[in-house]
Order: structure tokens, then sequence, then C-alpha cells
């Protein structure tokens, strides 16, 4: 059985990275996406602890497996989805119809590409900050899944979202407000109308009115269901150490009475 080493694919990915900040025209550490925050580990178990707050089940499998039940699809993406390991879980737990994993870089290994391949499971290598990236997205979805919508997305950056921020405007836009907020709209939208499932964090320097007003417009739309559950710090002498909660994070329940498309 392999070993998986990871030195190769962190190192690419470092480079990626480093690419991505040259062209946003920002600094690379702190200020874009982290090398520090890359090859964190993406499962099931960790999703199940990150979103406890807003599962609408006890837990990711337990929601999928309510689906089947009920004969319905099971059609997953992960963006920023690390070596993939949290659709792998799916599918091993047999709740897995087809899955994308989007990630900067192809982090897995040999062996976990083999089952990959074997198992409708697919990686899109891509910075979610970028239009390219969501073409590629889209046109995978249209290829997996009937209705090109999935059943359940999850966004968890983990680390790299605690570094988006920008000292100056970038495209003309501030960071990270309308950078991350027109994002989330269009994962909604690729969300399936019978009753899609989103789980993604909010980066914790954007709880800000702004992030309050998109919750209210997002509540005030027919077939959209959110919950929302605040960052959390334990503040001690003067210091915020940040706990295992320390994102905010959102769940969204779609179905059929939504808009077309949500502006």
């Amino acid at each position: 059985m392999e070993t998986k080493d990871s030195t190769l694919p962190v190192s690419k990915a470092k480079k990626v990275i480093k690419t991505t900040s040259k062209i946003q025209g920002l600094e690379l550490e702190g200020k874009f996406w982290s090398p520090s925050t890359v090859g964190r580990e993406n499962t099931v178990k960790n999703y199940d602890h990150e979103f406890s707050r807003v599962l609408p089940e006890k837990s990711i499998l337990d929601h999928l497996r309510k689906r089947k039940e009920k004969g319905k699809s099971t059609f997953v993406l992960d963006l920023a989805g690390g070596a993939g390991g949290g659709l792998r879980d799916i599918s091993k737990a047999g709740l897995l119809d087809g899955g994308i994993n989007v990630n900067l870089t192809d982090m897995r290994s040999d062996e976990e590409r083999a089952y990959d391949s074997n198992h409708n499971i697919h990686l899109l290598e891509g910075d979610l900050f970028r239009a390219s990236s969501w073409r590629k997205i889209v046109d995978k979805a249209k290829e997996l899944s009937p209705s090109g919508d999935f059943d359940l997305i999850i966004c968890r950056p983990q680390g790299a979202f605690n570094l988006v921020h920008a000292p100056k405007p970038v495209f003309g836009y501030e960071f990270p407000e309308e950078f991350y907020l027109p994002i989330m709209r269009r994962i909604i939208n690729m969300l399936s109308i019978d009753n899609g499932l989103l789980l993604t964090q909010i980066p914790p320097n954007i709880e800000t009115k702004e992030l309050k007003r998109e919750l209210k417009n997002l509540n005030d739309y027919p077939g959209l269901f959110p919950r929302y559950a605040g960052r959390i710090v334990f503040e001690i002498l003067d210091d915020a150490i940040p706990n295992p909660f320390d994102n905010g994070v959102l769940s969204i329940v779609k179905n059929a009475e939504v808009p077309f498309t949500i502006q």
C-alpha cells in the first residue's frame, strides 16, 4: 500500500497560492490564500464538528441517509475540499451518487485517485476567486448530475478564510464582503431545489452589517431557509483565544418555491 507523501502537492499548492496572490495584486502571507493553511484534514467527522450548530440532522451522513431512504439523489460539491477525504467518507458509507472536490491543487495519493476514479468522484484544480474555476465547476456538474445541481454543497476553506482581507480595493472591490457574498449567492444557485443543503463557513472578518443585511435578504426569499451561528471566542486577559468555532457557519435549505436565480 502506498504511503502518501504530501510534500510535493503542498509545494505545488504554495506556488499556485503565490501566483494567485501576484495576480490579485496582494502580498502573499496573510493577504490571500496562505501556505500555512494548506493540507488541513477534510473529513466528514471534521465537517460535522464545524457545522454542528447549523446541521438540520445529527450528522451529514444522517442527512444524506434520509435522502436516500426517500429515493432522492445525493450529488455533493466540496469547495476547498483538500485531498477529498470528505467525499470518500460519504462514498464509503454508500451515500454518494457523485461528487466534485474543488481545490487549489491535487493533493491526493495514487491510491486515493484510483478510488475516486472508480466511485464517480472528480477533482477540479482551481481558485474559487477566479471565474475560470466556476466555469469548470458548472461544466462538470452538467456531466455529473442530471439537473446540473447539487444536493449538498460544503464550503470549509478553514484557515484560508481567516486570512482573506485586503488593505486596499482589488479589481475595484473591497475585501471581503464584495468578493465573498456574490460567491455565496453563486453557490446557492447551484443547490438543488429538492431540499438541497448548503453548509458554509463565514469568514470572521465579514461578520458585519453587510452580512446581517445579506442574511435578512436570504431569509426573505421564498424557498430558502438559512440558519446562522456566529463566531465564538473566549476572552482571557485581554487576548481573544479562538475556540473550535472560530468561524461563523451558515446552513441553507432550498426548495422548489425559490425564484429561478438568487440575485
